[in-house]
């Protein structure tokens, strides 16, 4: 994966890693048709939390920058299940990239 940078990726099990790099993937490709030559980069972060003896939850939070030619994005996202926060993140990220062109595009137009 050559645009995708992973930052906090110790602390997290070989499965869900596996998990980040699929959906990160997944979605890479969907940026690189947006913009040219994309650079993301996903900060990764695990917070436990423990509600008694055996039980433990862990809430995941994702930081994304992307970097194109022409613009630069950061979304953030938090949740308790793993692939809900990242395909959260992904998807506040390609809403920015599709607001800013859209708002790129309009500014052509002449105010009378």
């Amino acid at each position: 994966m050559d645009g995708i940078r992973f930052i906090g990726q110790e602390d997290f099990s070989l499965d869900e890693m596996r998990i980040i790099q699929d959906i990160s993937t997944k979605h890479f490709t969907k940026i690189s048709r947006m913009l040219q030559n994309p650079t993301l980069t996903l900060k990764m972060k695990k917070h436990g939390k423990i509600l008694g003896l055996l039980a433990k939850k862990i809430k995941y939070s994702f930081h994304l920058k992307v970097v194109g030619t022409d613009i630069l994005i950061s979304a953030s996202q938090a949740d308790w299940n793993l692939s809900r926060g990242l395909h959260g993140v992904f998807e506040n990220a390609i809403s920015e990239i599709e607001h800013k062109i859209k708002k790129e595009k309009k500014s052509w137009i002449s105010n009378k």
